[in-house]
């Protein structure tokens, strides 16, 4: 076995030439060389990911490794650093036992003048395979990799953001780039490039998450936050304004809070205190999946803050804390039986009715924190029972979601639904801590007499829970109805997101 290296100089930014070490069209363009046609089958962008791709000869009389005239090699993605760094982990798929043992190619990306200097190593290289060819094939792509990023389709398919147009287009644009839950790497790729494009922040990313912070050596720090992704989409995309209203999936919730975001990072290059934006993936989706949660268990220092400020819809007014959230699986149960026989037996699913009418009879807490009266609730969401049409059940479950007021933990509402459900059987699925409001922090005090109005608490569960869990008061405050998050009809008004921008800037400046 031996290793190879090959370098060459990419025209285009890191960021552009990342993305296209990891879009399958774009690869099966450059990583080919003369003489052959690529073919990507599977491409998974993750650590752990798999990739399968056949390299084909044009002359049909080629021998090929993996017989015929293809050679065809798969396996993982071992490390992924955004902008910097792929490493994969391969073999060729051949009967050949000369061609056994896995390679590990690495490409490596720096910063040179005239663009992205492209490093191609290889170790473990079978030794049947000759390194002149092995070194001219890696030659070949590095060149078809710079024609790539540089030609006019490919920059095309690149989006870039214009941050020096108003906060209300700007959210057309981001609207635009679709970014349903786990798919967010295009609008995180177009964030990341509009950020390192304004020099006086220090903008670092993993994975989807961007995180821009200012050090101007102020004694006081505030997060800004928002979230990239959306639920998927329902027919209403692109974007659409119709006078004062802008319509479409994620105006709403919350890429007007984005927009507001980005114009703040690149109109308040001074603020008067030290600032971090983020922007995170995955927040719409199970929390295991949620960048937020990601970043504060793997880099806390970055969201390290005095204050936090969540662009959720909040009609452009503040919201306090919010109410935690938990999902329990109720069951019933019964005996199997022909439904001809059914006095047999016993049906689960009639047992569920007492369970649905305790439900129904259900009185919620309003407990009044700090002044912000909560309102709690207790419903059914999922009703799962049945074996067959001719079957009695013998189980059914009832999933049950309660959203409770911060002056609860999790213990205390998951004992509060099993005292509730008494008799039971109960089995907690989900759970997320409430904030409480915090209102009493001089940058909260000043940002919310800045803002006026009435401050009101937050019913719904957003992550400004997880700011309170690293000891951060945060409050809700983005533009849009709440009302209208994840519906067809999703819309923001423009006078929201004209008006928080013009907040944010009066109090980061005045």
């Amino acid at each position: 076995m031996y290793s190879s290296a090959v370098v060459g100089l990419v025209p285009a930014s890191r960021a552009v030439v990342y993305r296209a070490l990891l879009d399958p069209a774009a690869i099966a363009q450059w990583r080919v060389p003369d003489g052959m046609t690529g073919e990507v089958h599977e491409l998974q962008p993750y650590v752990g990911g798999r990739i399968r791709m056949s390299l084909s000869y044009d002359d049909p009389t080629a021998a090929g490794k993996s017989g015929g005239a293809t050679d065809t090699y798969s396996g993982e993605y071992v490390e992924l650093v955004p902008d910097e760094r792929v490493v994969e982990r391969v073999a060729f798929e051949s009967d050949d036992a000369e061609l056994d043992g896995e390679i590990t190619m690495t490409t490596t990306l720096r910063d040179v003048a005239g663009g992205t200097e492209v490093e191609i190593r290889m170790d473990g290289l079978p030794d049947v395979v000759p390194a002149d060819q092995n070194e001219l094939g890696s030659r070949m792509a590095l060149e078809a990799l710079a024609r790539l990023v540089g030609s006019a389709d490919w920059m095309g398919r690149v989006t870039t953001l214009d941050l020096t147009t108003d906060a209300v287009s700007l959210t057309e644009q981001l609207v635009n780039i679709e970014s349903v839950s786990l798919d967010e790497q295009t609008i995180a790729d177009a964030v990341e490039a509009a950020l390192r494009g304004l020099g006086h922040l220090d903008v670092v990313r993993r994975g989807n998450n961007i995180v821009a912070r200012t050090d101007l050596g102020h004694a006081e720090r505030v997060v800004i936050a928002g979230h990239l992704d959306t639920v998927p989409v329902n027919d209403n995309l692109p974007a659409r304004r119709e006078g004062a209203i802008l319509h479409g999936l994620g105006t709403c919730d919350m890429k007007g809070g984005d927009a507001v975001i980005l114009r703040i990072a690149a109109t308040v290059p001074k603020p008067n205190r030290d600032l971090t934006l983020i922007f995170y993936d995955a927040e719409e989706i199970a929390a295991e999946h949620n960048g937020l949660r990601k970043l504060a268990e793997t880099d806390p220092d970055l969201l390290a803050a005095d204050f936090a400020i969540l662009m959720e819809p909040s009609n452009a007014g503040v919201e306090a804390g919010c109410q935690g959230t938990l999902r329990v699986a109720v069951r019933t149960t019964g005996e199997r039986a022909h439904t001809a026989r059914a006095w047999r037996g016993s049906n689960a699913i009639h047992k569920a009715g007492a369970v649905l009418r305790r439900l129904e009879d259900y009185q919620p807490r309003k407990p009044v924190i700090d002044g912000l009266e909560y309102h709690e609730g207790l419903n059914a969401v999922f009703v799962r029972g049945g074996v067959a049409g001719n079957v009695l059940p013998d189980e059914c479950v009832v999933e049950v979601n309660y959203r409770f007021a911060p002056d609860y933990s999790e213990a205390d509402a998951e004992a509060y639904v099993r005292e509730f459900f008494e008799g039971y059987d109960v089995t907690l699925t989900d759970s997320a801590p409430g904030a409480l409001p915090g209102l009493d922090v001089p940058a909260a005090k000043a940002f919310v007499d800045l803002v006026g109005g009435e401050v009101n608490p937050k019913f719904g569960w957003t992550d400004v829970a997880r700011f309170s869990a690293l000891g951060i008061p945060a409050v809700n405050f983005g533009p849009g109805d709440p009302m209208f998050a994840h519906k067809q009809e999703e819309h923001v008004p423009v006078e929201h997101i004209e008006r928080c921008e013009a907040v944010l800037t009066r109090w980061l400046t005045s």
